[in-house]
């Protein structure tokens, strides 16, 4: 017998059920909702097409799972639900045209929930160009949106470890929907005590004086912003367009990710990596120089010594992955730290002594999710597992290298649209694992975590 859903609140999906045995219940679990949005342009001029048809084919492995179609409107856009699989086949066609069909095969990554893409369609006689980034690798840009909840204000941290050190601050916003405000919070590890130290903002970093606070602001300018840390001064302005977290450089400095204005044409790619310039900035928002790495790289922190950059470049492809790179602080120097076929390893942060980095990781071949430690000069990489129910988000080190926060979402949750966040506080080791905040009710998605030594908090 074969069974299907469709249903808005989950992802498209077929099961193949046995009938020998009726009396046995029949368990089905759902997965989250999967969409695939876009337009479909003229590849040489950049315009809109209209009328297209589009269909999106879903795939596990080699066998086929099942296939949607629509029409591309005026302005060229299309959405589709598609069926849940490992890899999706995407094509394009406009009928009676001089235009030739697109056939593209990509993978889908597992945990996604929307994929935008581009799909150019190339006139009769003119020869397409590969859609690859300069190294041979597909690219992609992969955004995630949950439903709506009500949001309160109360932290439900579980006091379990004694003696960790320093204050942990963490970025949170509700969950899904709408999100009408972020704010960044500072939670001593041990007593559960918690303030907001910033009011609708993103991506909270502390100086390594523990005075100020980096943020993003929850706006739809999302401008870089320092405060202070006690909220006894108002926040400035540093930097318009920023994109993901800015890092602190020797506490008088900022390393920061801008999007870029004029991102490069990739030539009928119909998978854009996001492309940002990278600049060494003064706290006042001077511009020092502009760092030379490569747009697609994404600098994500700053060695305490302040010599290296810790960058990803997730172009999810799947035959290399997402790779870790390390370069001086200047740009010059680049090299990876971990390139591996089918894995994948996003937001690194540097270890106290930043000999090492911890990032989350994703093996593709067996779709787990650990948080991986890597040594910089590759004498050790090992995974810290959490544990089946729960994924890894983001991780940080805290001041003394002895721990690690890890913020992490119940899978059950999500595969029902909720990204409820758990924050867990992990030896570096791996061996002790405790859970020290667990949003039971759902109300709460933790975006990013910093560990300060200094930052001031009641007790």
């Amino acid at each position: 017998m074969l069974l299907e859903i469709d249903d808005e609140r989950v992802a498209r999906q077929r099961w193949t059920v046995a009938t020998d045995k009726p009396n046995v219940p029949i368990s089905l679990n759902t997965l989250p909702p999967r969409s695939a949005q876009g337009k479909v342009v003229v590849s040489d001029a950049r315009e809109p097409i209209a009328g297209v048809d589009v269909v999106l084919t879903s795939w596990n492995g080699d066998d086929y799972v099942g296939a949607v179609t629509t029409k591309s409107d005026k302005q060229g856009a299309f959405s589709l639900r598609v069926y849940a699989g490992d890899s999706l086949t995407i094509r394009a066609q406009l009928a009676d045209s001089n235009f030739q069909k697109l056939d593209r095969h990509i993978p889908w990554i597992e945990g996604t929930i929307r994929q935008h893409m581009v799909l150019p369609l190339y006139r009769a006689g003119t020869m397409p160009e590969d859609g690859t980034t300069p190294d041979g690798r597909l690219a992609s840009t992969i955004d995630s949106e949950v439903p709506a909840t009500a949001v309160t204000t109360r932290h439900p941290t579980r006091p379990i470890l004694s003696a960790l050190p320093g204050v942990l601050v963490v970025s949170e916003t509700p969950i899904g929907g709408e999100h009408t405000w972020h704010r960044v919070v500072a939670i001593n590890p041990e007593s559960g005590h918690s303030r907001v130290l910033i009011e609708n903002g993103l991506d909270g970093r502390v100086s390594p004086d523990g005075r100020q606070i980096l943020y993003r602001s929850g706006s739809s300018s999302g401008e870089l912003r320092i405060a202070a840390a006690d909220a006894t001064a108002m926040s400035k302005l540093v930097v318009k367009r920023p994109a993901g977290p800015a890092s602190w450089l020797d506490g008088v400095g900022l390393i920061a990710n801008i999007n870029d204005p004029t991102p490069q044409d990739y030539f009928g790619q119909e998978y854009w990596p996001l492309e940002t310039t990278k600049h060494r900035i003064t706290v006042s928002g001077d511009r020092l120089c502009q760092i030379s790495v490569p747009p697609p790289y994404q600098v994500f922190d700053v060695s305490h010594d302040g010599k290296l950059l810790a960058m990803h470049w997730d172009t999810h492809a799947t035959p290399t992955g997402a790779q870790l790179f390390v370069a001086d602080i200047d740009g010059s120097k680049l090299r990876p730290i971990a390139r591996k076929s089918s894995q994948y390893y996003w937001y690194p942060r540097f270890s106290p002594d930043d000999k090492s980095i911890v990032a989350k990781h994703l093996d593709a071949k067996t779709g787990a999710l650990t948080i991986r430690i890597v040594a910089l000069d590759g004498a050790q990489e090992r995974s810290i597992i959490l544990s089946n129910e729960v994924g890894p988000e983001i991780a940080c080190w805290s001041p003394d290298g002895a721990w690690i926060a890890i913020v992490a979402y119940d899978q059950a949750a999500f595969a029902g649209g909720k990204k409820v966040s758990h924050l867990f506080v992990v030896n570096s080791a791996g061996d002790c694992i405790r859970e020290i905040m667990s949003d039971d009710r759902g109300e709460r998605h933790i975006t990013n975590i910093d560990w300060s030594a200094s930052l001031p908090i009641a007790k």
